[in-house]
């Protein structure tokens, strides 16, 4: 099966997914309050959209197109980048320091409904499972696989999950949040998508790209409703880990 084809069964599969989790799977807790001043509130979304994606972006030209510097230091023998300290820090300053907003409030706490939260994992299951028999990756060391937990499976789901989706449920409604912070989490991806490492391995198919970028767009959809519906971040980490790393453990 070819690549494009790949993707295109994959997109539509994960929509009606998401579409069976929108109005089937667990229901919408009460919408969180309107920001005292959502022009600040939107602000900081495009910044720390923008920033974000600044910097993955330079991260990802600076490694696969050319040899530029990209400030980084080891800790424990793990890449701390410039992109992970901005992709934890800013938002910490953010919305815990400025806004005084808990760690509860961005979704570190148990699941408010299991529901939601185990039909993620069964998702991701599904698609590790499915992706294992078309990939065969080589296999990594325990160190190497306990960091992917960090990024990007934490990394991304804090990011646009806990952090940007929150935001936008403050200023939109609950469905506008995940709709709009799915795009940023797919657009986030054009750097690997279009010259990075994903770029080369799907051997610089634009057609490619581009259905892998939706395919990214539908994932961000489907994490984000049933992040709403669960409001805890550990099944979206768990479930992220598990559907991009399981083929490494086949």
């Amino acid at each position: 099966m070819s690549n494009m084809a790949q993707f295109t069964i994959a997109t539509l599969g994960t929509l009606s997914w998401v579409l069976l989790s929108h109005g089937k799977i667990g229901e919408y807790p009460e919408p969180q309050s309107y920001p005292s001043n959502p022009r600040r509130e939107w602000f900081e979304v495009l910044i720390i959209f923008i920033l974000n994606l600044g910097s993955i972006s330079y991260l990802i030209y600076s490694r696969y197109l050319n040899d530029y510097y990209y400030p980084s230091i080891r800790l424990l023998g793990f890449p701390i980048t410039l992109h992970l300290v901005l992709v934890f820090t800013l938002p910490v300053i953010i919305e815990l320091l400025l806004h005084r907003r808990s760690l509860s409030d961005l979704g570190f706490r148990l699941p408010l409904d299991w529901k939601p939260a185990s039909a993620l994992i069964l998702f991701a299951l599904v698609m590790g499972w499915i992706a294992s028999h078309y990939d065969d990756p080589d296999l990594l060391g325990t160190k190497t696989m306990l960091w992917y937990l960090v990024t990007p499976s934490l990394s991304e789901e804090w990011l646009y999950r806990s952090v940007l989706q929150t935001k936008l449920e403050r200023l939109t409604s609950i469905e506008q949040s995940w709709i709009i912070s799915g795009i940023f989490f797919g657009l986030s991806h054009i750097p690997t998508d279009f010259f990075g490492p994903l770029w080369m391995a799907s051997d610089m198919e634009r057609g490619t790209a581009l259905l892998r970028l939706f395919s990214q767009i539908t994932y961000g959809w489907l994490f984000g409703v049933l992040y709403s519906k669960s409001r805890s971040i550990f099944p979206g980490v768990f479930a992220h880990y598990l559907s991009d790393f399981l083929p490494y453990f086949f």
